[in-house]
């Protein structure tokens, strides 16, 4: 009974064991694109014109294509631009997350995919949460591993590993702590907040204190092995073990019941409702191969859905990814110059990003982290050097908390 649905840790997360359910299922009628609708021209920013340049261009392996407008040196140095855009077709790169060893802990994505020489192309993924020390904002999960998850439903990239593609997708965890004593829901896994559930942390947290309840079961090999109470219950788990927390009420009562030797079960699954992939409701991923979070939608069946209100008419460096008609990818960056003490001048507004998608034939696109974490990166053969798209290979590359890459 106890080893028919379970899940461990181990060192990085824990394996999905929970078929989706029938309110996730549910969740397909109701699902509507992230974004606002198309802001009148008056209120926006002029669109870019980089892109009636002839391109710089070349191949990659497995067919993707690059190519790169830049409308070099500029008097006034927020008019200078830089686009690269990848197009990758459908189904021939592989398309995989990449990860810091821990939450708690960013790295550039160059770092990510060092010892990857089929990383043919790498892009910074999801946002980080900058109140909580700079761990994913969202669900994260690596080669079929659960590292971050809640039972919230959130916005990001879904990995179908069969279908070899990426898609937008929401995601919802679902989760159970089953006992002799009661069956209580997990709402999140290495989450940065306690939610009304219960919350299980694991090794791949990392170093850094998390959040904790009035007292932490410790769980290991099916087994409570150690119950801490306050503070004690901030730690890092070690390998291989679940701590279980909860915040004062219901929940924290319910763990007090809980006694070292104790029989626990911990199961956790999470599932993606994809957008976009043609099929209402929308289609259901059961066992996404990875997911990383993203921001709100640049373009929908053709429209521009960005706004042209405070932050978002800035001019900045911005990733995104897009999807074209024929389900082809494409993973476009936009920047501007550098100046010698390495501030980072022009880019685009939300705007003008979403118009430039759309010139490139995207159908849809969805945001990825931007500003310094914006980070694009190719190999030119399986293999080999790894070559720096948005900007010089030299310039500094800030550490993220994920990417997106493509494996030839």
């Amino acid at each position: 009974m106890w080893g028919a649905r379970r899940s461990r840790p181990g060192a990085l997360g824990c394996r999905r064991k929970v078929a989706v359910t029938s309110a996730l299922v549910a969740l397909g009628a109701v699902l509507v694109p992230v974004g606002t609708p198309v802001a009148q021209a008056s209120t926006c920013l002029p669109n870019l014109t980089v892109l009636s340049q002839k391109p710089s261009s070349f191949l990659l392996p497995g067919g993707a294509s690059v190519s790169i407008w830049d409308s070099g040196h500029q008097s006034n140095v927020l008019n200078e631009v830089r686009v690269a855009a990848v197009t990758i077709p459908r189904g021939s790169l592989t398309p995989a997350a990449a990860t810091a060893p821990t939450l708690s802990v960013a790295v550039t994505p160059a770092a990510m995919v060092a010892h990857d020489p089929h990383a043919v192309v790498v892009i910074n993924a999801g946002h980080f949460d900058p109140n909580v020390s700079g761990i994913p904002e969202k669900s994260q999960i690596r080669d079929g591993v659960i590292l971050k998850a809640s039972s919230t439903r959130s916005n990001g990239i879904a990995i179908d590993a069969q279908q070899r593609s990426a898609h937008p997708a929401f995601y919802t965890l679902a989760g159970k702590v089953l006992s002799s004593h009661a069956t209580l829901p997990v709402v999140g896994v290495n989450w940065q907040t306690l939610g009304n559930g219960i919350t299980a942390y694991s090794q791949v947290w990392g170093s850094r204190s998390h959040a904790y309840g009035p007292r932490t079961v410790v769980v290991q090999g099916d087994r409570v092995v150690a119950i801490r109470t306050g503070s004690a219950g901030r730690l890092r788990p070690a390998a291989n073990q679940w701590w279980l927390t909860a915040p004062s009420g219901a929940y924290d009562t319910a763990l007090a019941g809980f006694h070292l030797g104790d029989q626990v079960s911990v199961n956790i699954a999470e599932s993606a409702v994809l957008q976009w992939d043609g099929r209402w409701p929308h289609q259901v991923l059961r066992d996404p191969a990875a997911v990383v979070g993203s921001g709100g939608t640049l373009v929908y069946q053709g429209v521009n859905k960005a706004s042209c209100i405070g932050r978002d008419e800035n001019l900045r460096p911005r990733s995104a990814i897009g999807w074209l008609a024929n389900g082809d990818e494409l993973v476009v960056t936009v920047s501007g110059r550098a100046t010698v003490d390495g501030t980072r001048w022009g880019g685009s507004t939300v705007h003008q990003f979403a118009e430039i998608l759309r010139a490139l034939g995207a159908r849809h696109a969805t945001a990825l982290d931007g500003g310094t974490s914006t980070t694009l990166l190719i190999r030119r053969s399986v293999g080999g050097p790894l070559v720096r798209l948005d900007r010089p290979i030299s310039e500094y590359q800030r550490p993220v908390v994920d990417a997106l890459v493509f494996r030839g």
